[in-house]
């Protein structure tokens, strides 16, 4: 079977899937998205194996227009072109993206279309309340007093991947999902370190870490260690109405709400005893303490002293990460890795982050000596 026909298959495959799909749901636009993107599929996979002059003309237009843009570095040839990833194959980059960031797994992310500058509002009204309103009485006032946060859109990479020339043209191998969640895992990595303790100040992102506020301090000698009453403080200094799970026909706050840690320091509270002597620490996937779930994320400070190794909230609430969707691209490679029989690939994409209600995630940090 030749490469081609072999690709053949899978569009015709992936198009008739997704028509089966559309009419069972008596939606003549949904057939034509099935198709649409069955054929967008096969003009990105032809554009990653073969580069632009080997996506079929039919798949060509469609391409570039399905793309919004055409990259091009300068050279005005086809060899240095990349395309933006499309709304159907978001998802791709998504899965590494979440797989290689715990902070995209616990926040609140938000997808833009460009990357221009956002002013995002923030605000924390748990302290204000509403009243019994007497007949014939005017409603008492109670303004909502909000700040504001700019998020912008830094350029991350996956730096390059390169990979053989006969693997790539190997109709066999799923190229498209493999190189789509490699290189959101890369870009994952590198953003979750900025989400997690970056500097802000228009240079990289505002980090969690830095910007929470610590509830709990360890007691000396607590450098790299931390008592159960310390465990139960971090709780309690979270109001509990950031901690209420909802019902199941109410909207869920998006992010998730518990422990974020490193391994070190999951491993630190798995020592903790409560004051019957058992373990706080429930094994599982997740791990929950006392309760509520961990979210393992190494770029969090191991516990050493003077470290902020333990955030506790609703990460949702707590911190936003802001999505370009236009600044996603892949761009692939082709002359100079031509004397080794290799392409290459690099992935780009746009992305901010900062705390958002500072009440809704608190800290605890080690004891300085």
């Amino acid at each position: 079977m030749t490469p081609t026909s072999a690709q053949d298959m899978v569009t015709r495959a992936a198009r008739d899937q997704a028509t089966r799909e559309a009419r069972g749901s008596g939606s003549t636009h949904l057939v034509e998205a099935g198709i649409r993107d069955a054929r967008y599929a096969k003009g990105l996979d032809s554009y990653l194996r073969r580069g632009v002059e080997g996506i079929p003309a039919d798949n060509l237009d469609l391409l570039t227009r399905y793309s919004v843009e055409r990259r091009d570095l300068g050279t005005g040839t086809s060899t240095a072109g990349g395309y933006l990833v499309a709304p159907a194959f978001l998802p791709r980059l998504a899965i590494g993206l979440k797989r290689g960031s715990a902070m995209v797994r616990a926040c609140n992310v938000i997808e833009t279309d460009s990357g221009a500058p956002l002013r995002w509002p923030t605000t924390d009204d748990t302290g204000n309340i509403g009243a019994i309103l007497a007949e014939n009485t005017a409603a008492p006032t109670q303004d909502v007093t909000f700040g504001s946060r700019s998020l912008g859109a830094f350029t991350y990479t996956s730096k390059c991947v390169r990979a053989s020339l006969q693997l790539v043209l190997d109709a066999a191998f799923e190229l498209e999902p493999w190189l789509m969640v490699l290189l959101g895992r890369r870009i994952g990595r590198a953003l979750n370190a900025h989400l997690t303790n970056g500097t802000g100040g228009g240079t990289q992102p505002a980090g969690l870490i830095p910007g929470s506020t610590v509830s709990v301090t360890g007691a000396a000698g607590f450098t790299s260690t931390i008592s159960y009453d310390n465990v139960v403080d971090l709780i309690a200094s979270v109001d509990a109405e950031y901690l209420e799970p909802y019902d199941d026909d109410q909207a869920p706050m998006p992010g998730r709400t518990g422990f974020m840690t490193s391994a070190a320091g999951l491993t630190m509270l798995r020592k903790v005893k409560d004051s019957a002597g058992a373990p706080i620490v429930t094994e599982g996937q997740p791990a929950t303490v006392l309760g509520y779930p961990v979210i393992v994320n190494n770029d969090v400070p191991s516990p050493a002293a003077g470290a902020r190794s333990i955030a506790f909230g609703n990460f949702g609430a707590g911190y936003v990460i802001r999505v370009a969707r236009q600044r996603n691209s892949v761009l692939r490679l082709d002359e100079r890795y031509g004397e080794s029989l290799q392409v290459g690939w690099i992935g780009f994409g746009a992305y901010d982050g900062a705390p958002d209600d500072t009440a809704a995630v608190l800290v605890y940090q080690q004891a300085a000596a």
